[in-house]
């Protein structure tokens, strides 16, 4: 007998993971919640996959120091650290910038 085309996706809903599904004309992927009647079995030209993990937002501290018309941006773990960055795990893309006081 031929494995079904969502084999995978069935054996991570029967241990307790978290799938999305996506239709033929949407661009975004649907979480499955309890309790939907979609099902990975009867909608089988729908595409599924087990959701993927979210890469957590990650924090860089730097020391800014100005000198005249210039800036220099340092890492140095044993000076004040003045400049708190926060980007996004995912995109990489910068989302916060937050003056830390040195008081």
């Amino acid at each position: 007998m031929k494995q079904h085309k969502h084999a995978e996706v069935l054996r991570a809903i029967a241990n307790g993971k978290e799938v999305q599904y996506h239709l033929p004309y949407y661009i975004v992927w649907i979480d499955l919640k309890e309790g939907d009647v979609n099902n990975p079995i009867f909608q089988s030209d729908w595409e599924w996959r087990i959701k993927p993990e979210v890469k957590p937002d990650f924090v860089m501290k730097f020391q800014a120091i100005s000198y005249g018309d210039r800036v220099l941006l340092g890492r140095n773990e044993w000076e004040v650290n003045n400049l708190k960055l926060t980007f996004d795990g995912e995109t990489n893309k910068l989302k916060s910038a937050q003056v830390i006081s040195n008081e």
